[in-house]
C-alpha cells in the first residue's frame, strides 16, 4: 500500500517518466534531419529509451554546438574532416568521432512549372559554375538561371562540389541556411535551379526533379566529441536500423 501511495505521489509532481529518459540535443544537417529523425524519431525513442530534442540547423552549426556544447551529438551529411576544417577546427580532429548511418542522395529540382526535366552532367556542372546562365541554353524559356543552394558550411552543397564540381565553389544566386528553405525558395521562384537532398525534394510541393547523371550518394553521419557514450551508439545502432 506504501508503495502505491509512494508512486501515485512521484505521478503527480512529474517525477515518473522524467527519470526515465535521457534527453540528448542532437544539431546539425537538415538531411539528417530529413532522412533520420522526421521519419523515424518516435521509433529511436522507442529503442533508445532517449528523449531526442533535435535541430536541424546545418552541417557546419552542428559541429559549432558540439563543440561547444550546446548539443551532445552532431549531425553531417559530408566528410567529418572536411566539415572540421570548414569550422575550423581541424587541428583538433581527434577530439570527434563519426559514425556513418547510412546514405542518401544529393540531387537537383526546379520549380514545377519549368519545361526543363532532364539535364547532362556537363549541362548541371556549367550551371553551377555560372558558366550556362540562361535557360533558353538548356531548352527552356528566355530567362536567367538562379542558383538556390545551402551556404558555404553545408553538408549537401560541399559534397556537390567535391563531387560534382572537382572542389570548386557553387557560383550561387542565393544562399539558404538549409534544405528546408531551399525547397521553399525553389517553389516560388520559377527561374531557380536547387541543389537539394532527395529525402527533402520528396517531400516538398511545387518543385520538379532534374533527372540528370550528376546526381551523388551523401552520407548521413553521427558526430560526438569526446568518448562515445552509451546514448551516442544506441543511437547511432537504431538509425542505423531504421534506415535499412
Amino acid at each position: 500500500m506504501r508503495k502505491q501511495v509512494v508512486w501515485a505521489a512521484m505521478l503527480a509532481l512529474g517525477i515518473v517518466g522524467s527519470v526515465q529518459a535521457e534527453e540528448v540535443t542532437i544539431h546539425g544537417s537538415t538531411t539528417v534531419e530529413a532522412n533520420l529523425f522526421l521519419p523515424h524519431q518516435a521509433a529511436l525513442e522507442e529503442a533508445t529509451g532517449l528523449k531526442l530534442n533535435v535541430v536541424g540547423n546545418g552541417s557546419s552549426n552542428g559541429i559549432k554546438s558540439l563543440d561547444s556544447g550546446a548539443a551532445q551529438i552532431g549531425m553531417i551529411s559530408s566528410n567529418l574532416e572536411s566539415t572540421l576544417k570548414k569550422v575550423g577546427v581541424a587541428d583538433r580532429a581527434a577530439e570527434f568521432t563519426g559514425e556513418k548511418i547510412g546514405d542518401t542522395i544529393a540531387t537537383f529540382a526546379v520549380h514545377a512549372s519549368n519545361p526543363v526535366k532532364k539535364l547532362t552532367g556537363e549541362q548541371v556542372v556549367g550551371i553551377l559554375k555560372g558558366e550556362i546562365t540562361n535557360w533558353s541554353a538548356v531548352g527552356g524559356n528566355d530567362a536567367p538561371i538562379v542558383v538556390v543552394t545551402e551556404r558555404a558550411g553545408g553538408g549537401l552543397r560541399g559534397t556537390i562540389e567535391k563531387k560534382v564540381l572537382g572542389k570548386e565553389s557553387i557560383k550561387a544566386g542565393r544562399e539558404l541556411a538549409n534544405g528546408s528553405q531551399i525547397a521553399q525558395v525553389t517553389a516560388q521562384m520559377p527561374v531557380a535551379f536547387a541543389t537539394i537532398a532527395q529525402a527533402i525534394l520528396k517531400k516538398s510541393s511545387g518543385l520538379s526533379k532534374i533527372e540528370s547523371d550528376a546526381d551523388v550518394v551523401q552520407p548521413l553521419i553521427l558526430v560526438i566529441k569526446g568518448d562515445r557514450t552509451e546514448a551516442f551508439d544506441k543511437l547511432v545502432e537504431a538509425s542505423k536500423e531504421v534506415l535499412k
